[in-house]
């Protein structure tokens, strides 16, 4: 397996306050809250990064990736980042008392508009791997990112900006890390890792604030 933790150097800039303002009982009282763009511990581990493999023809099943659910919580999305598999099913729940909408303009896979009301869900499979942006019209402050992954070796990194790649096959690959946020100097890193049979990699990477 590979495993690593993504971390961030330089300045952290002051979290961008998101205004919840609108349908208390759907969203609650009226606040401000941090935008998980940028969400890093206090040892500087980055929460919500993608790590993946860049190309890879064998292992382990895609459909290990496992079922994929983008809720609405409070007028919140969660996971802020969420991964599914090629063609397989991704469940849009509406936990909240009121309407959601999820929409996104994807380059390859046909375009997601819809409205999801109260306690319920929708699914939509996606043929083709990218990434996109979910939005919800009715609570614009609201987004996530959906990874459809073409192989089952992606991971998102936990609060403390670890992650791990399970049973991968031995040999050479390029892993790269992915991450939101604007300022990085890059949106993408990425590292040659050799994999040895029965050994753990080490994989990790480090952005840095503009």
């Amino acid at each position: 397996r590979i495993a690593g933790r993504v971390t961030v150097t330089g300045t952290l800039p002051t979290p961008r306050k998101l205004r919840i303002d609108r349908d208390p009982k759907c969203c609650g009282a009226p606040r401000l809250e941090d935008s998980e763009e940028l969400v890093v511990a206090a040892d500087r581990g980055l929460r919500w990064a993608v790590v993946r493999l860049d190309k890879i023809a064998r292992g382990k099943p895609l459909g290990t990736l496992g079922p994929a659910v983008l809720d609405n919580r409070a007028c919140a999305f969660v996971p802020h980042v969420l991964l599914a598999a090629e063609n397989a099913e991704v469940e849009f729940r509406n936990s909240d008392p009121g309407p959601h909408t999820a929409d996104a303009y994807p380059s390859r896979n046909t375009s997601l508009g819809i409205q999801i009301p109260a306690h319920s869900s929708w699914k939509k499979a996606f043929e083709f791997a990218e990434t996109m942006r979910v939005e919800c019209q009715i609570h614009k402050w609201m987004s996530a990112f959906l990874w459809v992954c073409e192989h089952p070796y992606y991971a998102v990194t936990r609060e403390d900006g670890t992650f791990e790649l399970t049973d991968v096959p031995p040999g050479t690959y390029t892993v790269k890390a992915w991450a939101e946020f604007e300022r990085f100097e890059q949106e993408e890193l990425s590292r040659e890792v050799r994999v040895e049979a029965g050994r753990e990699a080490q994989a990790d990477f480090e952005f840095k604030v503009k």
